[in-house]
């Protein structure tokens, strides 16, 4: 198990994702700043065909909205935010990016990087 990201069985959790495929939203949570975000499960399944993210980092995407290491406003488009995540083993951050409408988020992207864009 890498140190601070869930290490989930998926074999033990195949209830649990093929529950994940009939919701609407995989999960909303309240972010640091007190506005409701929310992963669509569209968005959910995109994330884990096309990007380096799998199924035991969702409780990871969770932790970089409520409790990011770095959360920053995109320099070219102020209705976008970027939620950063710190692992220390690996040495990288979970970035999740957010799109804000109507005083509310979604979650846009998923993936891992080595740096934080230092965008303001």
């Amino acid at each position: 198990m890498r140190e601070g990201f869930c290490d989930w069985n998926i074999e033990s959790n195949k209830s649990l994702i093929k529950l994940f495929y009939f919701m609407e939203h995989v999960f909303e949570v309240v972010d640091k700043s007190g506005r409701k975000i929310h992963l669509s499960n569209e968005r959910w399944k995109h994330i884990l065909k096309h990007n380096n993210v799998n199924f035991s980092h969702l409780e990871d995407v969770k932790s970089a909205l409520t409790r990011p290491t770095h959360a920053i406003l995109q320099a070219f488009d102020k209705t976008k935010g970027n939620y950063y995540l710190y692992n220390k083993q690996m040495k990288n951050y979970l970035l999740v990016v957010v799109k804000y409408l109507n005083g509310n988020g979604y979650v846009i992207t998923v993936f891992f990087t080595k740096n934080i864009q230092n965008e303001r």
